[in-house]
């Protein structure tokens, strides 16, 4: 029998480019280091634990009494209390970090006592425990002496591992905090490598450089399967492709021309050739089982392109010219998809941005720049890891749809906070989506890991995150 090695190296293609817990929502690092308030319960849409949080209580609509775990230290050896908390709702607020919308949306918060935190949201807010989800806390002392910028150099939290070396080229190196306020992790030290280009990462793993690979692209399926010395995994989506009409423009703010496209779409062949098969058909909603609004009622558009052919020459639109824009990554499915609209008689083709030209089309809010834009199918792209809650999709829908009733829906599902009626809320929003063609459907991701012989316990299922706590290596 073997025993169990004191490290464990695992490879990612997520590049760590810094480790400001209040700059992110999900990654590598952070999520090993540090902790957050509450967490959702895998499997369990809408439900939650407590992590550094043991409790919650609604007093009223929007008055909210947060229990804090007791007896938890940072690992600076700073005992955990309300004040960082408070002290890391203050940081965010200052530093327009990455959550400052969700404070933004507190209309107060104060330190009851030690181990007690009251928030008062602006609006009823049913959100919240998902947002909190969302949030790493930090020790207020040591980032107030700080400052950002040194503070991400010293990672100081209170989770399973505290960070032992850092460089943004190679990668981290972790040490098993034995102050954990948790069950301890069963690995002494975890070395994770950053890989700019994935096919190192795939020729890494196959060489038995490392023992996990994470985030491993499609091609390496093909490459790692029938391998004796490397287990491949396929692990469960973490989002959804994303495809949004501009429906402000024509051809798209015709919906016949969107049923049309829809129509369109060989999803079944789009996975076989774009993706390698790493995907799932999206299921005519912008959300999965696993996610707090999910209705079983609704199902993925069958393809017709015949069916699709008509209407296109119905309306006038043969020749009609559709751009869809994305990201380098969905360089293979767009490529795909404008091949199917061409064939039922539109005339597409695919624009692909660079980060930041990606970044500012999401961030557009104004309808009048969508009217004038040339994009008739943004790739917007969505990640469901660190949420359990449909609203994480549907903020976006309006940015690109101009539809009363949709707004009143988000209006109304956003305050509500009866669990059941809210649900209710979310179903209906989900069918005006499906019944409007304002999403262009298509895959939701499969995610590709690989390990050695004697790994176990590897967490292929948290997008860009991992959790290392259960991840052993057996050697002879």
């Amino acid at each position: 029998m073997g025993e169990p090695a004191d490290t464990v190296v695992v490879g990612t293609s997520f590049i760590l480019d810094s480790l400001n817990p209040l700059q992110t929502q999900r990654g590598v690092a952070v999520s090993a280091a540090y902790d957050t308030l509450t967490r959702p319960v895998p499997g369990a849409p809408g439900e939650f634990e407590g992590r550094l949080a043991e409790s919650w209580e609604n007093t009223s609509d929007t008055e909210w009494l947060i229990k804090l775990r007791e007896g938890v230290t940072f690992h600076d050896g700073s005992e955990f209390t309300a004040e960082d908390v408070v002290g890391t709702f203050d940081a965010v607020a200052e530093g327009q970090f990455i959550s400052a919308p969700i404070v933004a949306g507190f209309a107060s918060y104060e330190a009851i006592d030690d181990y007690t935190v009251k928030i008062t949201t602006a609006a009823p807010n049913p959100i919240l425990l998902t947002s909190l989800s969302q949030m790493y806390i930090v020790p207020t002392d040591a980032w107030a002496e700080l400052g950002a910028d040194a503070f991400a150099s010293q990672a100081i939290g209170t989770g399973a591992y505290e960070i032992t070396d850092f460089a943004p080229d190679t990668g981290v190196t972790f040490a098993r905090f034995d102050d954990f306020w948790g069950e301890p992790a069963l690995t002494e030290n975890i070395k994770v490598r950053t890989f700019a280009d994935s096919s190192t990462l795939t020729s890494s793993i196959e060489a038995g450089e490392i023992d996990v690979a994470h985030a491993l692209p499609a091609t390496a399926k093909a490459t790692l399967e029938g391998s004796a010395a490397v287990e491949v995994v396929t692990s469960t989506g973490d989002g959804t492709s994303y495809l949004q009409f501009n429906t402000f423009t024509a051809p798209f703010d015709n919906p016949e021309l969107r049923r049309a496209a829809n129509l369109a779409v060989n999803v079944e062949g789009l996975i076989a050739a774009a993706v390698l098969g790493l995907a799932d058909p999206e299921p005519g909603q912008l959300t999965d089982e696993n996610i707090f609004g999910y209705t079983d009622e609704i199902s993925a558009p069958a393809f017709d392109a015949e069916e699709a052919k008509k209407i296109v020459k119905a309306e006038g639109a043969e020749g009609a010219t559709v751009l869809l824009t994305g990201l380098a990554a969905q360089k293979p499915s767009l490529e795909a998809v404008a091949g199917m609209l061409n064939d039922v008689g539109f005339d597409a083709t695919v624009k692909i941005n660079e980060t930041a030209d990606w970044l500012a089309l999401f961030r557009i809010t104004d309808p009048a720049e969508w009217a004038n834009s040339e994009t008739n199918v943004f790739a917007r792209g969505l990640s469901y890891v660190g949420t359990s809650d449909a609203n994480r999709a549907f903020q976006y829908v309006n940015r690109l749809v101009d539809d009363p009733e949709w707004e009143a829906l988000q209006e109304q599902q956003l305050t509500q906070m009866d669990p059941d009626a809210r649900q209710e809320l979310l179903w209906e929003s989900a069918h005006l989506l499906y019944d409007n063609d304002y999403i262009l459907w298509t895959t939701q991701a499969q995610g590709l890991g690989a390990q050695v012989p004697g790994v176990s316990g590897a967490d292929f299922d948290g997008g860009n995150a991992m959790d290392f706590t259960k991840l052993t290596k057996t050697v002879n």
